[in-house]
């Protein structure tokens, strides 16, 4: 780590407070998956790093209420915050007590902060690294009135609602314009993004929106951390369902707009017909919650006459989801943007096929080891998936290479923090970035 000359110990705060999407269980999509990560690996750095001159505080939590007296009038805080039971279930799932994995008493057998919890510790902070999607002008509004010296970091996921506003569900462009950007615009120090893709689009759009001279680092997401613990694990569940291993194909993730999945499923259909004896037996298996905008009711009409060849699981845990994922013929994400595009690396690392679309990161994210077809053509899709089809796939990924693979990607994760405290302590002693 790059810390040789600095003198007085930095207090760098990581705002872990979205772990799940919900309040009563842990559920876990894109965002809530990388702060997972980031919670696993601060605790490696606590534990295990011979620094004393870096102290990591990680916070469970972000207050809801306004700021008094606040200069902003149009505070709109969205986000979920951790429930005891979600920081409960995380902690266990980590195999690590509450009060060590938070670093904190209060976080013991009832594992709840207060907002007095939260202000308390982080009145004296060098940065707070914010990691949601959040509102998070009133938080910054008081600790700045606190602590003048504190700066904030900002990782950002995707600029979706900026750039493609019909893709995102009808208050989310508000809501980004009046709460998310300019939560940026008045209080980021620096800007850490997930891509290099979500980089250029931040650099897109700084000038109009957020002040020119904020540093961005495209500091790219590490691969998912596999979660299987068995790759010949018991696939009755599956079979009961009708479906063979490599004899489907697979769409991961929330169903909603930007994911494409009419290009999936028509080009499947198309598939179907034109290549009868090569899809006989396939199936398509779509993996996610329902989304917004009834787009599981506009496909579920586009399947009507095929409906025995479509299977749809729902949300499922990220065990479950890999299990589908690793005896699949190919993974399908046609879609039209995304930050990311995280299934993309699981899929890499099991090996498994990709068809994907070029746009956003999706490039990045397949390391261009995939079959690109474009967005709308359901030739292409159709076509893609009779050449995936005919190819003799073999399961890739044993026992032993699952747990190496979690053993590498972890580490991987890890890496990044501490990348991302070298920037910090580089920059907390210069009064702007180059």
């Amino acid at each position: 780590m790059l810390l040789k000359g600095v003198q007085k110990k930095i207090r760098i705060g990581l705002d872990l407070h979205n772990l799940s999407t919900v309040p009563d269980k842990v559920v876990r999509t894109g965002i809530q998956q990388v702060v997972f990560y980031l919670l696993e690996a601060q605790h490696w750095f606590r534990t295990n790093s011979s620094s004393s001159q870096v102290e990591i505080v990680p916070l469970p939590m972000l207050p809801w209420s306004e700021a008094p007296d606040t200069i902003f009038s149009d505070i709109h805080t969205a986000h979920v915050n951790n429930s005891s039971l979600v920081l409960q279930d995380t902690a266990a799932e980590l195999d690590i007590l509450p009060k060590i994995l938070w670093r904190s008493e209060e976080l013991n057998d009832e594992p709840l902060w207060t907002e007095d919890n939260y202000y308390s510790a982080v009145r004296d902070l060098d940065w707070l690294i914010i990691t949601g999607l959040c509102e998070f002008r009133h938080v910054a509004e008081i600790l700045r009135r606190i602590n003048p010296k504190v700066r904030f970091a900002v990782l950002v996921y995707d600029l979706i609602p900026f750039l493609r506003p019909e893709l995102t569900d009808g208050g989310v462009p508000w809501w980004f314009h009046q709460a998310y950007l300019p939560s940026i615009r008045h209080f980021a120090d620096l800007i850490f993004t997930i891509s290099r893709n979500t980089a250029l689009d931040t650099l897109q759009i700084i000038e109009n929106t957020i002040k020119s001279k904020i540093p961005i680092f495209a500091t790219q997401l590490p691969d998912e951390i596999p979660e299987l613990m068995d790759v010949n694990a018991p696939w009755n569940e599956w079979g009961q369902a009708g479906i063979k291993q490599k004899r489907y194909f697979v769409c991961l993730g929330t169903i909603e707009p930007r994911k494409n999945l009419i290009l999936a499923i028509r080009g499947f259909v198309r598939y179907l017909d034109i290549f009868p004896e090569i899809s006989r037996d396939f199936k398509l298996v779509i993996v996610g919650k329902k989304g917004w905008n009834r787009e599981d009711e506009a496909l579920t009409e586009e399947i009507q006459k095929h409906s025995n060849y479509f299977y749809f699981t729902g949300y499922l845990p990220k065990s479950k989801v890999e299990q589908i994922l690793i005896h699949a013929q190919a993974l399908l994400m046609p879609s039209r943007y995304e930050g990311y595009g995280m299934p993309l690396t699981l899929a890499r690392e099991f090996g498994i096929p990709v068809i994907t679309c070029v746009n956003s990161s999706l490039p990045e994210a397949s390391r261009l080891n995939a079959t690109f077809v474009p967005v709308d053509s359901v030739d292409s899709m159709a076509l893609a998936l009779g050449q995936s089809a005919l190819i003799e796939k073999n399961l890739s990924v044993d026992n032993k290479l699952l747990d190496n693979l979690k053993v590498k990607t972890r580490q991987e994760w890890r890496n990044l923090l501490s990348d991302w405290i070298d920037i910090l302590v580089s920059y907390q002693h210069s009064s702007l970035p180059e």
